[in-house]
């Protein structure tokens, strides 16, 4: 799953560099109560600082 967002990412980035701010992907805080739906327990979260 890793190399999907580092694919994302690097589409975006390279496609508008000028806008790679807005285009980054988000992050997600540790203690998100989205992070506890059931959907989300399948997935490993990018968690921020």
């Amino acid at each position: 799953m890793d190399a999907i967002y580092r694919a994302y990412d690097q589409r975006y980035v390279y496609a508008a560099p000028k806008l790679a701010k807005r285009t980054a992907r988000l992050t997600w805080r540790a203690d998100s109560p989205a992070l506890e739906e059931a959907v989300a327990r399948e997935f490993k979260p990018r968690l921020g600082d």
